[in-house]
């Protein structure tokens, strides 16, 4: 169907300042730009389809969204806020421009400015935000044990990023890394996804700082304990 009626099935990736692209998912195909109005009705790493709509002022290609296939996220990790009495979330992942309200029964006990866990109830619309539930409170932004399970967490799954990403292309050798194959489009959104917030090596710098910044326990006592 997608192909009868020109329509294109493509990957959203998001940018921070509000607008996106969506990569198409087969063929060779350049990627269409999406303005920030398009962008509010998905979020980074949706699959959708796709018209072109014609050239931007810039001569980009730009792509005009027909459907939502399927969504990247059930969850969304951030900062709840609150003005004027009225919740929401302030997502960490930077290419996730929507703030999604939290109506104030689902805000769960959060405080303004909390870490938070949230599930999403409704997902935007060309017309309607985004809504959710706060699931999990995870701390507060300063909150020194968090900061360290967040620094452990990165550093891990950036090195894990890596060794995948190494891995599947010594299987696929040198077509890997063509333009058109889907592995290449795949490595490219990991390493941008890994070095969001910082690569592993600025992570692993961090947590030793965080270690030896506490005065309360000796370095080997905290790394044993963090296993």
């Amino acid at each position: 169907v997608p192909k009868r009626m020109d329509l294109l099935r493509c990957r959203v990736m998001g940018h921070r300042d509000g607008y996106g692209f969506a990569r198409p998912l087969e063929g060779d195909a350049e990627d269409l730009f999406l303005s920030a109005r398009e962008m509010y009705q998905v979020f980074d790493g949706d699959e959708v389809l796709v018209s072109v709509a014609g050239l931007d002022r810039r001569g980009r290609a730009e792509g005009q969204i027909v459907e939502v296939l399927t969504r990247a996220h059930a969850k969304v990790v951030g900062r709840y806020m609150e003005e004027s009495g009225i919740g929401f979330l302030l997502p960490h992942n930077t290419r996730i421009r929507n703030h999604i309200l939290i109506p104030p029964k689902a805000k769960g006990g959060a405080r303004h400015g909390q870490l938070v866990s949230v599930v999403l109830t409704d997902y935007p619309s060309a017309t309607l935000g985004a809504k959710g539930e706060v699931e999990e409170v995870l701390g507060d932004h300063l909150d020194p044990g968090l900061e360290i399970d967040v620094a452990i967490a990165k550093a891990r799954i950036g090195e894990a990023a890596g060794i995948g990403a190494e891995i599947a292309h010594q299987v696929f050798g040198a077509i890997g890394y063509t333009k058109e194959h889907g592995l290449n489009h795949l490595t490219r959104r990991l390493w941008v996804w890994r070095d969001e917030y910082g690569h592993e090596g600025f992570w692993q710098a961090h947590l030793g700082h965080l270690l030896l910044a506490n005065s309360n326990a000796s370095l080997w006592h905290q790394v044993t304990e963090l296993g």
